[in-house]
């Protein structure tokens, strides 16, 4: 590709009439740019217009992919695409690391790699005022959906306020020590942030996290913690994230889970539910079956329909009026149970995406 170049600073392009999406350099003060491949002549403003169309393209199909069908590993390799076209993208690495934070499961967390990745991208990335407001907006959803995890996994490790066992209770407190450390990287960046850009959305998010890393030092300084009926605080906390208890001597709650069936992380205690590893729901298989769904209950209810009509054109012949009436009502049932999964399962990936969208 090649254009006019004169003194300005030039810009990425793309040639409209192409179907390749190959970006050649532009500037934006010559009047016009000749596409290399084509040699269509395009103006400058229209080939710098096209590229950031395709990029934010590139961003909403990636955005889509986490926050509506929830496959967060494919979301991660569409938002590296993105990068490897343009790593000057901001919106793309911060896109990774909420990827990483739904990729976290019971047992085993990317917050660690979330906030290795987060202060790398810091360091390089996060200089211009102008990128600001969308940082600060993407951080604060970043803290939100990380929160979300622990709670989740809170809620597979424990009943109630009690974990079910030892090991339950010490893989949550690893997690809320590598959030705790996650949340203190977030702190130090808006710190910075804040030294630059004076906002109130700043200064909100401050408080929160504060509110937030604060809470969980309280919680890992806690001597009563119970897990299966006994009590417990914590030893240790060593550099790696890893985290000690140690048992207190002659103090144990009277808890009254017999009518409960308890959990465990070991697959091989047949006398326990087993604690399966998602936290976040990956909402493609509902998503292929709606599409599928929708086809079938358009063909069952216009096969209804033609049952209908054909009832009433041979209402004569009973026995015609009684099989087409009949065929009609049950493939109406059955195309009426289709649109009410179909759109029962929009409702769910609907609220998803207007959480996601309120934080």
């Amino acid at each position: 590709k090649s254009c006019i170049i004169t003194r300005m600073a030039t810009k990425r392009g793309m040639c409209p009439y192409c179907k390749n999406h190959n970006y050649f350099l532009v500037n934006p003060e010559a009047m016009s740019c000749f596409c290399g491949t084509n040699m269509h002549q395009i103006s400058p403003a229209e080939a710098i217009n096209k590229y950031n169309s395709y990029v934010d393209g590139l961003i909403a199909k990636a955005n889509n992919t986490l926050e509506v069908v929830g496959n967060s590993d494919l979301a991660y390799q569409e938002y590296a695409d993105v990068i490897e076209l343009d790593d000057s993208v901001i919106y793309a690495y911060l896109g990774r690391i909420l990827c990483l934070i739904y990729m976290s499961k019971v047992r085993k967390s990317h917050i660690n790699d979330a906030r290795v990745l987060l202060e790398t991208t810091a360091e390089e990335s996060f200089r211009k005022t102008s990128d600001f407001p969308m940082i600060i907006h993407f951080l604060k959803k970043i803290v939100k959906v990380t929160e979300e995890y622990l709670e989740g996994v809170r809620k597979k490790l424990s009943l109630k306020t009690y974990f079910y066992d030892q090991k339950c209770l010490k893989l949550y407190l690893i997690h809320v020590n590598e959030v705790k450390e996650f949340e203190n990287s977030i702190l130090e960046i808006v710190t910075t942030i804040k030294k630059k850009f004076v906002n109130e959305k700043v200064d909100f998010l401050l408080n929160f996290l504060d509110e937030l890393i604060t809470s969980k030092e309280l919680f890992l300084n806690d001597e009563h913690i119970v897990a299966s009926g006994e009590h417990f605080n914590i030893s240790k906390i060593h550099k790696n994230g890893d985290v000690e208890i140690s048992l207190i001597e002659n103090k144990r709650t009277d808890t009254k889970l017999t009518r409960y069936r308890l959990s465990t992380l070991d697959s091989s205690n047949k006398k326990a539910k087993y604690i399966k590893d998602d936290v976040f729901k990956d909402y493609t298989s509902i998503i292929r079956s709606r599409n599928v769904i929708l086809f079938w209950f358009v063909l069952f209810y216009v096969a209804s329909v033609f049952c209908g009509i054909s009832a009433f054109m041979l209402r004569d012949n009973s026995l015609v009026l009684y099989t087409s009436t009949a065929t009609g009502a049950i493939l109406f049932i059955v195309a009426t149970i289709f649109m009410i999964l179909f759109v029962s399962w929009g409702v769910k990936i609907k609220k998803k995406k207007d959480r996601l969208e309120s934080i």
